[in-house]
């Protein structure tokens, strides 16, 4: 069986892509921009700028591997 995760009635769970930043060795979640074309978001740790398209033509994966700029 498997978990699920509880949702507050009348909330909806906000749409995110999950993200590995390799040269920094951390996990982050891309959430979608503002024109909703896009997730976006950054490193947690060095800042690096990360934009995905989001639709048809976007990415298929859930998981992304994305090499940061990490000076570490």
């Amino acid at each position: 069986m498997e978990a699920v995760p509880h949702i507050p009635s009348g909330r909806v769970p906000k749409p995110f892509l999950g993200v590995y930043f390799s040269r920094c060795k951390i996990y982050g979640r891309l959430y979608p921009g503002r024109d909703d074309l896009y997730f976006v978001g950054n490193c947690p740790r060095c800042g690096f700028p990360v934009k995905i398209k989001r639709g048809k033509e976007g990415v298929k994966a859930h998981i992304l591997d994305i090499a940061c700029k990490s000076s570490h």
